[in-house]
């Protein structure tokens, strides 16, 4: 639906756009852990990203052993037309579901979310 849209980005590098929309200049090991992907897989999709000039790597100021990920202006502007996309889905995933249904699942969705990643409950 994204490249029907004009969008030239992948799901994959869509979750990674959202986390920076977020969480602008976070740590790169900090990126891969918060959205599930290892480094080598992170890395390919920063370098599809920034091929696209939609992000930028940069050198951490403090510990040059990390690097942080910013979005460029492009990666910016590219929210809303992703966050479109994202509303359709939703409509079509929720269809004939109650505004109930729909809450427990996300809090569902929350509480394993938090499970996978050690956050108290």
């Amino acid at each position: 639906m994204l490249m029907e849209r004009g969008l030239q980005v992948t799901p994959e590098q869509c979750v990674i756009l959202w986390r920076l929309w977020n969480f602008d200049g976070c740590v790169q090991r900090e990126l891969a852990l918060t959205t599930f992907k290892d480094m080598t897989n992170l890395t390919r999709i920063l370098d599809g990203l920034e091929r696209r000039e939609l992000v930028r790597r940069k050198r951490d100021e403090h510990d040059r052993r990390c690097s942080r990920v910013f979005l460029t202006d492009a990666g910016r502007a590219l929210r809303g037309d992703v966050l479109a996309v994202t509303e359709v889905l939703a409509q079509r995933a929720y269809k004939g579901l109650s505004e109930d249904q729909i809450d427990h699942f996300k809090n569902i969705a929350n509480m394993v979310y938090a499970n996978l990643n050690g956050i108290p409950g």
